[in-house]
């Protein structure tokens, strides 16, 4: 990696996880040697390190090139890969078994319920104005929102909303099939076309998810993260804690910057053109940052300051942190079927938001910005972990513990 002052992000569209798991060797020949050629221009005195590294992950633990750079194994000792794990038929399977053992699988995969359960225990999560189509008979929920099934009273719900809406899938993730809807006047712009409230509310109905589409205010990133791309999009923190027999502790942690104009911050392995940071938890500034430079296929640039905005990140410290942390754990304490999971919180003006929860997560993100493997994270805290003995004893083996 190196370490710049400023540059440009580009994005680049991310191959299937399904092609890297058919192929024997996790990646195709043409992927290897563009990875040796990225890595060798980069710089030919470090490029030999990198490949010998990204081939011993490879070996030892079957992940593609991508993956080694993603969990910090391309600048970590070779003795380091037995604590890493790779995501698809480990981390995934795990945290499957984990937190799908009693009804976390419905708490985390729909957002409406996850929404029902903070709203429950007074924990602060993003508003939601409505929720459209959701079909109740085959998913229930405790009834606190709304739910929309003509165009008419949608309509009515739009003209007295906050001019900008986020419409997400409540069973969605990764950011998949979020829309901004904006209102200019009697009109909303979406996807780049203008609309009639009706219109919005024939479409919004028409597209809707199984389990319904949630309407909610656009949230504003924390003032204080604005020259940090806070005005490019809400900037998000991944906080991810362990449920043991006494409460909630914290795991690990990162930050999400936006890299480019966006709604959604996933890092996506810098193919989103987002940035990735590690915290001092102890004082809640920014440690290191990481993203794609134009060009960067493989690699990641380690940034000190924002390619966008030119601002420093390294040293600066996060507004509302200590509030994210309590925030984080509450949530923990509010869903224990979920004894291993990955809270998303923004940072807004009006204080730390949760917006969703995610039982199954990137651990190389997690080895990135921790500097050690995940399997050296889980080991302490794994026999007071609060899950019933069968799935620990089924995920330890998964995860070869």
């Amino acid at each position: 990696m190196c370490s710049i002052e400023s540059g440009t992000v580009e994005a680049t569209r991310p191959a299937s996880s399904s092609d890297y798991r058919r192929r024997p060797f996790g990646a195709g020949i043409g992927d290897w040697l563009a990875f040796i050629l990225e890595a060798v221009r980069h710089d030919p005195s470090t490029a030999p390190a990198i490949i010998v590294r990204a081939l011993n992950a490879r070996l030892r633990i079957r992940i593609r090139p991508a993956n080694a750079v993603q969990s910090g194994l391309c600048s970590r000792p070779t003795s380091q890969v037995v604590d890493s794990v790779r995501y698809w038929g480990q981390l995934h399977s795990a945290l499957q078994r984990l937190n799908w053992d009693l009804d976390g699988g419905r708490l985390v995969e729909d957002k409406l319920v996850t929404s029902d359960r903070y709203a429950e225990h007074g924990v602060a999560a993003a508003p939601i104005v409505a929720v459209v189509g959701r079909d109740e008979s085959r998913h229930p929920h405790a009834g606190r929102h709304t739910v929309v099934h003509d165009s008419a009273t949608l309509a009515r719900v739009l003209d007295s909303a906050p001019p900008e809406l986020i419409a997400k899938p409540a069973g969605g993730s990764r950011g998949g099939k979020v829309r901004l809807l904006q209102r200019h006047g009697s009109t909303w712009m979406v996807d780049g076309v203008t609309l009639s409230t009706s219109q919005l509310s024939d479409r919004l109905l028409a597209d809707a998810d199984p389990m319904g589409t949630l309407i909610q205010p656009r949230l504003r990133s924390h003032p204080d993260l604005t020259p940090l791309g806070g005005q490019l999009g809400l900037c998000g923190l991944r906080i991810t804690t362990a449920m043991l027999k006494g409460g909630p502790i914290l795991l690990f942690h990162f930050l999400k910057l936006m890299g480019r104009p966006g709604i959604v911050d996933n890092f996506g392995g810098g193919r989103n053109g987002n940035i990735l940071a590690s915290i001092d938890e102890r004082t809640g500034e920014i440690l290191k940052a990481y993203g794609r430079s134009q060009g960067q296929r493989f690699l990641l640039t380690e940034y000190s300051h924002h390619p966008v905005t030119g601002a420093q990140i390294t040293g600066t410290r996060l507004p509302l942190w200590f509030e994210a942390l309590d925030l984080a754990l509450r949530a923990a304490a509010v869903c224990p079927e979920c004894p291993l999971a990955g809270a998303d919180i923004a940072l807004t003006e009006q204080g730390p938001m949760l917006l969703e929860i995610n039982a199954a997560w990137d651990g190389d993100y997690a080895e990135l910005t921790r500097g050690v493997g995940l399997k050296r994270m889980l080991r302490p805290i794994w026999p007071e972990l609060a899950a019933s003995e069968q799935a620990k004893q089924d995920a330890a083996e998964l995860l070869k513990l």
